[in-house]
């Protein structure tokens, strides 16, 4: 009697639509992954930015103004080594001043290369001086930050 090793073409058939069908499942799952930690990136330097902002007004009593008398400007954040997110040459995130008064300022950040592609419902973050929250798909912040893709984009 004649004992056959190996595998029939059936059962590698069977094993390769089994990886097929995990791997279609595990991939899409993985890249959403790695957007949301992507956003949490940003979000947490849009945060320390803000810190580092409220600690000059406690000084200065204006937005605008640096405790060494500067001006607030896009070059302020880029010194503080927050312009881009990460601050690599593999920016997913540019961090800039969208406005800034004495009484208030919104900071933004705009999605940038493939994160810009693979994210387009979060495409900008933005954070004001009272804390408020906002995503948007475009660069135009929303009002308050209570809308669904605002609770969306900072929750997730």
């Amino acid at each position: 009697m004649k004992i056959n090793k190996g595998f029939t073409l059936l059962e590698l058939l069977i094993v390769i639509a089994i990886l097929a069908i995990i791997i279609a499942i595990a991939i899409p799952n993985y890249s959403r992954y790695v957007v949301r930690a992507q956003r949490v990136e940003v979000r947490n330097a849009l945060q320390t930015i803000a810190q580092q902002i409220d600690q000059n007004y406690r000084v200065t009593r204006d937005y605008s103004k640096l405790a060494n008398g500067d001006t607030l400007s896009n070059a302020t954040i880029s010194s503080w080594g927050f312009a881009n997110v990460p601050s690599s040459a593999n920016k997913r995130y540019e961090i800039s001043l969208k406005t800034v008064t004495a009484t208030g300022y919104i900071l933004q950040a705009q999605a940038f290369g493939k994160q810009a592609q693979r994210d387009r419902d979060c495409a900008y973050f933005f954070y004001n001086q009272s804390g408020t929250k906002m995503a948007s798909k475009t660069a135009t912040p929303p009002n308050g930050g209570r809308d669904e893709t605002s609770l969306e984009c900072w929750s997730k």
